[in-house]
């Protein structure tokens, strides 16, 4: 046997509020064991007591999490938004939230209530695949009830939103998403990867850089005074230099890649083009103000 000698601590385990004793010869939290020099073997017996533990740590889970959702489905308002005054009188007068910690805490706690009556009512073959955290219990609130039962089922992956379901990647032995041991950020991660699926990308082949094609900085330069183009090479001249390069290596596509950013140079083009036109237009109106008030004088 071992003990653990008096250690101060307060504070939370799933958002439920954990007060000990003082021992103010303890330092920084940390805990003082006393463990005898004759410990016992090892056996069926321990694995045992672990074993009852646990099955007592999910028993209390699941009633506190079933009575959390009993209490919020009958005291909460029909938008969902503010509970009743004989909860809050409740909630005061009993000093419930030294119990959760927060009243965040409690929300998550009802969740948690909430799939667990959805899962007993709707797919109670994968009742016992319900893990015993609060944590994951609310990351499970969150999935949509499509999303739920393929997670109760096996752990799926597809590439786009419209990938047909006979694409999509899973292993052969299932293995549910949803089991005893996992966590509230697996499933969160999960289903972030489902709802915005990234596509697979395969590598270019085509890759080794055969040239690198410049043209002269002036094709951005427009005239201060005209907004009038001043530049050596223009917009038609790039679309042409374009068109050039298509006709003499689009036929070799297959071993041929063409990056063109001519579009996007000529896009940019007009934005420049117009901001020096609005430019000149804004100094025409300055000088025009300017004359009108000398006319006045």
């Amino acid at each position: 046997m071992f003990w653990i000698e008096p250690v101060a601590f307060r504070g939370h385990h799933d958002g439920l509020l954990f007060v000990g004793d003082l021992d103010p010869n303890l330092s920084m939290g940390v805990q003082r064991m006393n463990i005898p020099t004759n410990a016992p073997e090892l056996g069926q017996v321990q694995v045992d007591q672990i074993r009852s533990y646990q099955g007592n740590i999910r028993r209390n889970t699941l009633d506190l999490a079933r009575l959390a959702y009993d209490i919020h489905a009958h005291h909460i308002s029909s938008d969902g938004r503010k509970y009743d005054a004989a909860f809050e009188k409740w909630w005061n007068e009993h000093n419930v939230g030294s119990l959760f910690g927060t009243r965040g805490n409690w929300t998550h706690w009802h969740q948690a209530g909430e799939v667990i009556s959805k899962v007993e009512a709707r797919f109670s073959a994968h009742f016992t695949q319900l893990p015993m955290t609060v944590t994951a219990l609310k990351a499970i609130a969150e999935l949509t009830d499509a999303e739920l039962t393929l997670c109760l089922q096996n752990t799926f992956k597809r590439s786009s939103l419209t990938q047909l379901e006979s694409e999509w990647t899973r292993p052969k032995k299932p293995k549910p998403l949803i089991n005893p041991s996992v966590s509230g950020a697996t499933i969160r991660s999960w289903c972030e990867a489902w709802r915005n699926p990234k596509p697979k990308v395969k590598s270019d082949p085509r890759r080794v850089v055969l040239a690198t094609i410049k043209m002269h900085g002036s094709f951005f330069n427009f005239d201060k005074t005209t907004a009038e183009h001043n530049g050596k090479i223009g917009k038609d001249e790039i679309r042409a230099l374009d068109k050039k390069l298509n006709e003499i290596f689009g036929g070799q596509s297959e071993i041929i890649l063409i990056d063109s950013n001519a579009e996007r140079l000529c896009s940019s083009y007009d934005v420049k083009e117009k901001r020096a036109t609005d430019a000149v237009a804004r100094r025409a109106e300055k000088e025009k103000k300017k004359q009108k008030g000398r006319g006045k004088r």
